[in-house]
C-alpha cells in the first residue's frame, strides 16, 4: 500500500505537468492509472482517453484504455484498442492474451 503522502505528491506532479503542457500525453495517462487504483474508474476513462488522442505512438494509455474497456463490458472498444495496441506492441503476452479472449467472445456470440 503506497503512502497517502506519495500519492498526493504523485497526483500534484503530474498535474504540474500538464498545466506546463496540456498535450503531455504521459501525464494524462499516468493520472489516469492513479484515477482507476483510486477507482475513479470514469474519471480514469477519460484520462487515458485524452492521453490517446495527443498521441498516437505512445502504447500504455492505448493498453490500459484496452484493458478498462473491457472489464466495463465495452469489448468492441477493447478489441479495437488491443488491435491498435498491439501494433505498436506486437509481442506483448497479455494484450495477445486479451485479443484471444476477445475473439473467443465474439466467436460464442
Amino acid at each position: 500500500m503506497q503512502n497517502i503522502g506519495e500519492l498526493q505528491m504523485a497526483y500534484h506532479c503530474l498535474y504540474l505537468s500538464i498545466m506546463n503542457d496540456n498535450n503531455h500525453a504521459e501525464a494524462y495517462n499516468n493520472l489516469g492509472v492513479l484515477e482507476q487504483k483510486c477507482g475513479n474508474i470514469d474519471m480514469a476513462k477519460e484520462l487515458y482517453k485524452t492521453s490517446c488522442q495527443l498521441t498516437f505512438d505512445l502504447f500504455e494509455p492505448h493498453h490500459n484504455l484496452a484493458f478498462l474497456t473491457e472489464t466495463l463490458g465495452e469489448l468492441q472498444t477493447s478489441y479495437n484498442l488491443t488491435k491498435y495496441s498491439l501494433n505498436l506492441f506486437p509481442n506483448h503476452k497479455d494484450l495477445q492474451n486479451l485479443l484471444f479472449r476477445l475473439k473467443e467472445h465474439f466467436t460464442s456470440i
